[in-house]
C-alpha cells in the first residue's frame, strides 16, 4: 500500500495539506514501511483566510499522489477530505512520527 504524507522533514506528519509543497510516499508492507521518494506540488492552499475549494489547485496536487491509498496529514479542510475520500482515497489527520502513526 502507498501512502502520501504531508512533512517538513520525511520523519513527522507536521504540515498542514493545504501548505504542504511536497509529500513524502511511503510503502507499507509486510508491516514494514520504507520510503519511495518525495514528490514535488506546490502548495494547494491560497494565503486568503477562508478560501474557497481551489479545483484546478487540488487536481494539480491529486494527480501527484493519485496512485496512493491513504493520505496523512496534519490538517485538512472538510472539502478537500471529502474530495479525496470521493476519489477512493482515505483521508488520516494527525501529527507526531510518521512510523507510528502508520504501524498504529
Amino acid at each position: 500500500m502507498k501512502i502520501a504524507v504531508s512533512s517538513t522533514d520525511g520523519k513527522n506528519i507536521d504540515t498542514h495539506f493545504g501548505k504542504a509543497k511536497s509529500f513524502f510516499v511511503f510503502e507499507f508492507a509486510n508491516n514494514q514501511l520504507s520510503l519511495v521518494e518525495q514528490r514535488s506540488t506546490g502548495n494547494y492552499c491560497s494565503d486568503l483566510p477562508k478560501h474557497a475549494f481551489r479545483k484546478d489547485e487540488f487536481q494539480r496536487v491529486y494527480e501527484v499522489i493519485k496512485d496512493c491509498q491513504v493520505l496523512y496529514t496534519l490538517k485538512i479542510g472538510d472539502v478537500p477530505a471529502e474530495k479525496f475520500r470521493s476519489l477512493g482515497m482515505e483521508v488520516r489527520q494527525c501529527e507526531g512520527l510518521i512510523s507510528k502513526a502508520i504501524a498504529g
